[in-house]
């Protein structure tokens, strides 16, 4: 629609026959997110002025959405506050070059203020969800949370979380330190080790906590797919419920992911599955364990799996596995 939209604003000011798409869906990494970009290129008209370009491509299409006018309409009627440079035009002319972009991913500061501004938003179309949409602008500001850690908690199987931990330093850009491969750790008691960014870490321990009687769980937190936080054991994770054992998150397809500091799994006859990695979860190492022996299998679940299971378990490599009760 936008690559459309484009191409026509384009045709009002281009020698006719000449607009072309370059680049349709390309797919661009970034450390946080990754992008999908179309490039669209054209000969220019050769009585067409700077401001007939300007006039005939700004705003963008990109951020206005199609039709142009009725959507510019709409988001005036709609937002309370001026977008101002947001979503508008900054560029600059010299010695016959002219470059201009759309500033969408930007931190503003007027020269008397002290904080900067982030602006972040999403297009709005038919089948648009609230959920999805308020996860997608909290996704395009993770490149500014640059001070989150990794984290690893054990009582045994100290390869496995050190095997762990690092993966994660490699895949979120995190210097490792080889010293935490010689730590000792003792048994009996929880340690946790912090890992930061820039290759310092931080060791703590605590008793093993008590078992819980009659735990108990619900359903809480959504969970997208595309975020890679839910891949990795870090300081961004959903908090602990007070008033129950643990929530149990949700992805986009309505798919049961996790707790949020247990991984989960569900008996259904002679069989326990446990979901995918795929469906957005930390693949715990007391997951790794069960199904390397055989006692889960994964298989997508959902709430009503949930609420027909025989038993529910949630687990994970401190408090072992608990049988737990649907809220």
């Amino acid at each position: 629609m936008i690559v459309d939209l484009l191409r026509n604003d384009l045709g009002r000011i281009s020698t006719t026959g000449t607009v072309n798409v370059d680049k349709l869906f390309d797919i661009e990494e970034h450390k946080t997110l990754f992008q999908m970009t179309s490039e669209i290129s054209a000969e220019l008209d050769e009585n067409i002025t700077l401001y007939d370009i300007i006039k005939a491509i700004y705003p963008c299409g990109s951020i206005t959405g199609a039709p142009k006018v009725s959507t510019m309409r709409v988001i005036e009627e709609t937002e309370i506050d001026s977008r101002n440079v947001y979503c508008g035009a900054i560029g600059y002319l010299h010695k016959g070059k002219s470059v201009f972009s759309v500033p969408i991913r930007i931190l503003q500061r007027k020269h008397y203020e002290k904080d900067y501004k982030y602006w972040v938003g999403g297009a709005i179309v038919w089948d648009s969800s609230a959920e999805d949409e308020w996860e997608e602008t909290l996704t395009k500001t993770k490149f500014l949370q640059t001070n989150f850690s990794l984290i690893e908690t054990m009582k045994d199987n100290f390869e496995l979380h050190i095997k762990r931990l690092k993966n994660s330093a490699k895949e979120l850009g995190f210097k490792w330190n080889n010293k935490i491969e010689k730590l000792q750790i003792k048994n009996g008691i929880v340690t946790r080790i912090e890992l930061f960014k820039n290759g310092e870490f931080e060791v703590s321990t605590r008793p093993i906590p008590d078992i819980v009687s009659n735990p108990k769980i619900k359903i809480g937190h959504k969970v997208n797919l595309s975020n890679p936080f839910c891949y990795h054991k870090t300081s961004i994770r959903t908090p602990a419920p007070k008033d129950v054992f643990d929530e149990i998150g949700t992805n986009e397809k309505g798919e049961i992911t996790e707790g949020s500091y247990t991984n989960i799994a569900v008996k259904q006859g002679e069989n326990i599955y446990t979901p995918p990695v795929e469906c957005g979860l930390l693949n715990g190492i007391m997951r790794q364990k069960l199904i390397r022996t055989g006692k889960i299998k994964e298989k997508v679940l959902y709430i009503d799996d949930l609420k027909q299971a025989d038993k529910i378990y949630c687990f994970n490599s401190i408090r072992g596995i608990i049988e737990v009760e649907l809220c």
